[in-house]
């Protein structure tokens, strides 16, 4: 997953997702809340962007800091952004169990 702003990429790691949005860990580039990004998926056959708004800002954990975002425009695929959330949740549930 990746997050565009101002010119700069940086990859983001999920912290979760919703119907509305999602919250991801980015390192090297710092979006103020209301500002406009690009969310960008590159996994395997899937490629997805859309247009976020950074609605929060968490604090600094080290060289990473959480943002929140409210996901707006297309996405690719019939049902769209609430598709991909329900893919999300899909291959999560099909984690396998651990062995002990």
């Amino acid at each position: 997953l990746g997050i565009l702003h101002r010119g700069a990429i940086a990859a983001a790691t999920t912290v979760n997702v919703s119907d509305a949005g999602c919250a991801l860990r980015v390192r090297g580039i710092v979006p103020r809340v209301d500002d406009e990004v690009r969310l960008e998926v590159r996994d395997g056959a899937l490629r997805a962007s859309a247009r976020a708004v950074v609605r929060w800002v968490g604090d600094c954990r080290g060289p990473e800091r959480t943002v929140g975002l409210q996901v707006f425009g297309e996405w690719p695929g019939a049902s769209g952004w609430q598709g991909f959330v329900a893919s999300v949740v899909e291959a999560g549930e099909r984690r396998p169990e651990a062995t002990g």
